[in-house]
């Protein structure tokens, strides 16, 4: 640090005129001195840094202000190793106070080390003196370690600042090092059976040694590398040393191993790796240079201890060790506070190649029926030069036993055929190979739950410490044995409307039955078969409005019911429109609100009511869709003619959105209607779908008039809005184009708004670059000559995600999607088809069933299309769409015409096969 200081300038006046003037002028300079003032006192300027390091150079150009001529200076009460390089600043320079603990005024070491208080500086002009007081804190001068992860097969670019002012010169980075050590190699059984050589190349990287300040005396350290990695470490189970659940043990899979992973240098390395000369390596009890001696000359605060990452051929997980710096051996530096070894964790991350496993549509999870076989890949990823293998296994979440004559069983290819296999060959130019799985189910396994779960992922435990061998890159590939095979069709007196995917796959379907038009609902077990006592359940005095259906909703969810006892709960919501009235309850006027709430606790064998509701307006009120949240709370959305209580009714259809909970009455449970918030135009609101968000519900529909604050864009535009007891109404939005934009189904899935709608034209995604606001998004659409599904995605508040157009390919025939679901990640849509779809569909002027699946994508339009299907039958229609598990789609499907509709239940796997067909 260095002071700022200014010279004092004498005030004596001198005169000197003309004889002439003398006396006037005189006068007037004895009247000009009579004001001049006596100097300042002298002042020390600027205070020293309070932090001095042992070994370090710690010093302070300093200066001084005042006084009348030159300043003289002294320190008192300084430590012995701190003085002044000169006692006076003749010419009014600085003064430099200049020493280094533990090495000045004796080389007393770290008894220098303490705090030294009121330390004095003082400045005198031989009449008067100041002073400046300050502290010294003297701390050791500390060690420390840094370093990034370690890459096999990469090495580590020279360092930035590498041979500057106070850094040492690079170590040699650019060659591979080579180095040679031995290997335990096993049987089948993981049994060692003999060992081999090996001579690998390595790959040079560094650690940083830094020095708090540089010294003025030479330090040298003593380092070394350490792992916790321990052969003797087995196990549990028949295991014995030496063995490979040893060798790579669940405690050591992860710890480096010294002198095999990681050397500090190769055992062959020096000829193309030269060492610097402040490095010495030195040998550990195993015969590897794993440890050494760094050296940081004086004015060096920062150096490299170059190690060897071996660039091996087994595919290993990240590695761990550490580098320690044990000793200083010469020089004054310090470790830590006790003197402890200071350490540094470092890893090394994997370079094998990796292998993952999907479908032929490159999908990670499937679904496959009984008895059936089915064809996927294995994709290796990944530099090599040479064959690679992979060893198959069953992962950790598998609930499906794998062995012939079990539940599942692998084959191979060899030689253009099929074989009972588990391992898979890599040739080098060959990156996708074919394996196949059958289905058994031949184990039972009383009370499972869901459909039995087969994980194909690679057996790591067999590859361990096994050359050639590829890593695992994914979770594996996910296959679910399919339960349900057989064709499930409901009987003529049921309409099915609406269908929902509960717990362990159970299928919940509602509708009514057309003579009476009373609600009634089916629950069936995974496999399709009805389950006891719910095959037909009729709610009484449940009557459906014309031209109405019925929506369900489920959830499960833990509740706990005192003393920390915590109960699974399944609850089933049902709601409808009706003009008639239940017991206990009058219609309002027009059609009215409906809930039905069912429950099944804990171990309880089937569903029972627990309350019904009914409520309305003295208009129509048209039930849309029903959700429930994880409190169990039910939400309804749809339309009204009349006004809710303490809202206005707009004029036309409004939409409304009501929350009912469930209260405890002396008669029971009981609905009770929490809050509904009504919104609406002048003109007519369609609600076509309810989605879950922070104490609420969102909305989501059309309407011809202006909601909020958009502007109104077409005929009929899409709008969304959340309603909450506490704000009301919130985020409501309008979108859309100058057209009309009719969405028939809305969701908000993983914070995202979907609106599936049909139109005679093409929708697209336009992004523009906005002066200040980076890039913004547009929906655009274009005339054509058919009518086309579309899909939007937008992220709330309204930001446009993504735009899709689901036509044939020639833009000849109509198509008509009217359902959604969430599916892995992904959508599933629905509908139906006058005409071609698919290339394997085409009963033209005949409605076919249609499934499209849908995924985010990087392109323009933000989405793209995996797959779509056609059902190669006449009068079909998907009418609802849910999912078990992310690996079966479920579909409730309509087949005829009107006057002799029938209902079933598809279940179609990740790529739209179906899994359950009729019998041919």
């Amino acid at each position: 640090m260095q002071a700022m200081f200014r010279a004092s300038i004498g005030r004596a006046c001198a005169v000197t005129t003309p004889r002439v003037l003398l006396l006037l002028l005189l006068t007037a300079a004895l009247a000009a001195c009579k004001t001049e003032q006596k100097p300042d006192a002298p002042s020390v300027l600027g205070r020293p840094a309070p932090i001095a390091y042992l070994g370090a150079e710690y010093y302070y150009n300093f200066g001084g202000d005042g006084g009348e001529g030159i300043l003289d200076y002294s320190l008192s009460n300084a430590p012995s190793w701190l003085a002044l390089e000169d006692t006076s600043n003749k010419a009014r320079q600085g003064i430099i106070m200049r020493g280094v603990p533990g090495v000045s005024g004796g080389n007393r070491g770290t008894a220098d080390l303490g705090n030294y208080t009121n330390i004095t500086l003082v400045a005198n002009d031989g009449r008067r003196s100041g002073q400046q007081s300050f502290d010294i804190q003297v701390r050791e001068n500390r060690l420390s370690l840094d370093s990034t992860p370690f890459i096999e097969g990469e090495s580590f670019d020279p360092p930035a600042n590498a041979g500057l002012d106070g850094v040492c010169e690079s170590p040699d980075l650019d060659e591979l090092g080579s180095h040679s050590f031995t290997v335990n190699t096993y049987n089948d059984d993981g049994e060692v059976i003999g060992s081999e050589d090996l001579t690998l190349p390595t790959n040079p990287v560094y650690v940083r040694v830094l020095l708090e300040r540089p010294s003025v005396t030479e330090i040298k350290v003593a380092f070394q590398l350490e792992s916790d990695y321990n052969p003797e470490a087995c196990d549990q189970g028949d295991f014995n040393p030496p063995h490979q659940r040893c060798d790579f043990s669940n405690t050591n899979r992860e710890r480096a191993i010294l002198g095999r992973d990681i050397v500090a240098l190769g055992s062959d390395s020096e000829s193309t790796l030269p060492v610097p000369d402040y490095l010495v390596y030195q040998e550990d009890e195993e015969g590897f240079l794993t440890r050494g001696v760094i050296t940081l000359a004086p004015g060096i605060a920062e150096c490299y201890i170059r190690l060897e990452v071996i660039n091996d051929n087994f595919a290993e997980p990240t590695k761990f060790f550490r580098i320690a710096l044990t000793e200083v051996r010469s020089g004054l530096a310090a470790l830590s506070s006790n003197q402890a070894p200071v350490r540094q964790g470092l890893r090394i991350e994997d370079n094998a190649p990796t292998v993952r496993f999907e479908t032929l549509a490159g999908f990670s999870s499937d679904a496959i029926n009984d008895q059936a076989t089915e064809t996927y890949r294995a994709v290796l990823s990944g530099a090599r030069e040479q064959a690679y293998r992979v060893r198959l296994g069953r992962g950790n979440t598998s609930t499906a036993i794998f062995g012939m004559d079990q539940d599942y069983f692998i084959e191979v290819e060899d030689n253009g055929g099929w074989v009972p296999g588990d391992e898979l060959v890599f040739p080098p130019d060959t990156d996708e190979v074919m394996f196949r799985v059958t289905a058994e189910n031949r184990v039972v396994r009383e009370g499972l739950l869901n459909d039995k779960l087969a994980v194909i992922t690679v057996n790591e435990r067999y590859q361990d410490g096994r050359p050639f061998y590829a890593a695992r890159g994914d979770q594996g590939l996910r296959l679910h044995i399919n339960d349900f095979t057989d064709p499930r069709v409901f009987p003529v007196d049921f309409v099915a409307t609406d269908m929902v995917v509960g717990e362990t796959g159970r299928i919940f379907v509602v509708g009514y039955q057309p003579d009476d038009r009373l609600v009634a609902f089916s629950v069936f077990e995974r496999d399709g078969s009805p389950m006891a006592g719910m095959e037909r359940v009729v709610i009484d005095d449940a009557t459906l409005a014309e031209g109405m259906e019925p929506k369900a909703a489920f959830v499960l969810r833990s509740v706990n019911v005192g003393a920390d006892q915590n109960i699974t709960r399944r609850e089933l919501a049902i709601s409808w429109s009706t003009d008639a009235a239940f017991a206990g309850h009058a219609n309002a006027g027009g059609s009215d609100v409906a809930v039905a709430k069912y429950r099944r606790d804990g171990a309880e064998l089937s569903y029972t009511e627990l309350w019904v509701k009914q409520s309305g307006t003295a208009g129509d009120d048209l039930v849309r869709a029903v959700a429930l949240d994880g409190a169990g709370n039910v939400y309804v959305a749809g339309e009204t003619t009349g006004a809710w209580p303490q809202r206005t009714h707009r004029g036309g259809m409004d939409s409304f959105l009501q929350r009912i909970d469930t209260e405890n009455t002396a008669e029971g449970p009981a609905g009770l209607i929490a809050w509904t918030q009504q919104v609406g135009t002048g003109l007519d609101e369609q609600v076509r779908g309810l989605g879950l968000v922070s104490g609420g519900g969102m909305v989501l529909g059309n309407t011809r008039g202006q909601m909020g604050d958009d502007p109104q864009l077409g005929g009929v535009d899409m709008f969304f809005y959340n309603g909450t007891a506490a704000d009301n109404v919130s985020n409501l939005r309008q979108v859309g184009t100058s057209g009309d934009d009719v969405v028939q189904q809305g969701a908000y899935i993983g914070e995202r708004i979907w609106l599936l709608g049909n139109a005679q034209a093409r929708y697209r995604r336009e992004l523009t670059e906005t002066q200040g606001a980076g890039q913004a998004s547009a929906l655009r659409r274009a005339a054509q000559d058919s009518q086309a599904g579309f899909l939007l995605n937008y992220r709330t508040p309204a930001v446009l995600e993504g735009a899709l157009t689901l036509n044939d390919a020639d833009d000849q025939f109509n198509q008509f999607f009217s359902r959604l679901t969430a599916f892995d990640g992904d959508l599933v849509v629905g509908g139906r088809t006058q005409g071609v779809f698919s290339p394997e569909g085409g009963l033209a002027g005949a409605h076919q069933a249609i499934y499209a699946r849908v995924a985010a994508s990087g392109d323009d339009d933000g989405l793209m299309e995996l797959w779509r299907i056609q059902r190669d039958e006449a009068d079909s229609d998907v009418r609802a769409l849910s999912f078990y598990r992310d690996a079966k789609i479920v579909a409730l499907v309509s087949v005829g015409p009107e006057a002799n509709r029938s209902y079933r239940l598809d279940v179609l796997n990740g790529e739209g096969r179906l899994l359950n067909p009729p019998a041919p």
